[in-house]
C-alpha cells in the first residue's frame, strides 16, 4: 500500500454488511446470471470454498518394504482451537491416495489418517523401481476429492 496505486484506479469499502453468496448445492456447474450493484453477467460458481483442505505433514516411513503414509487433516470449521485433539469432521472422514509414475496409476480410499502402499503392488506399479508421485486428498461429502498434498519418493528395484 505504502507504493500507492495508479490514478484512476477503483476501490472497494467494505461496510460489514457482506454477505457469502448464497448458492445451492445443485447451483454448482451451471451458468447463473448475476447481478451486484451496476454490474450483471453470467457466472459460473464451482463450489471451491466447499472443498476440503489438503492434508497436511506428509510422512512416508519404509516398514519392511512396504511404504507407510501417514498425514494430519486440516480442518475447514473450528480448526484453530486450543483443545487437544482435531476438531470433529463434518460428515464422514475419508481420504483418497494417488500413486502416479510407474507402469499404471493406482488410487484407493481409506477412512483414517494413514495408508499402506504394499510392496506387492509397488511391484506391480514399478517394476524396474523408479520415481514416484504420492497424493492425499480428503474427499468431501459429495465424494470428490479436495485439494491434493503430494511428495516423491523413489522406489527401489525388486
Amino acid at each position: 500500500m505504502a507504493a500507492g496505486a495508479v490514478t484512476g484506479s477503483r476501490i472497494l469499502f467494505l461496510t460489514g454488511a457482506e454477505r457469502r453468496m448464497d448458492v445451492q448445492g445443485w447451483e454448482r456447474g451451471l451458468a447463473l446470471q448475476w447481478r451486484a450493484g451496476d454490474w450483471a453477467g453470467a457466472y459460473q460458481h464451482e463450489g471451491v470454498a466447499g472443498r476440503p483442505w489438503s492434508p497436511a505433514h506428509l510422512r512416508l516411513a519404509w516398514q519392511d518394504g512396504d511404504l507407510a503414509l501417514a498425514w494430519i487433516r486440516r480442518a475447514r470449521k473450528d480448526g484453530d482451537g486450543w483443545g487437544a485433539g482435531n476438531p470433529p469432521v463434518e460428515g464422514i472422514e475419508a481420504y483418497r491416495v494417488r500413486v502416479t509414475g510407474g507402469e499404471s496409476d493406482r488410487e484407493w480410499d481409506v477412512t483414517q489418517t494413514a495408508a499402506i502402499y504394499p510392496a506387492t503392488e509397488q511391484v506391480v506399479d514399478f517394476p524396474a523401481g523408479g520415481l514416484a508421485r504420492i497424493e492425499v486428498a480428503q474427499l468431501g461429502q459429495n465424494g470428490e476429492p479436495g485439494g491434493w498434498t503430494g511428495v516423491d519418493v523413489t522406489i527401489p528395484a525388486p
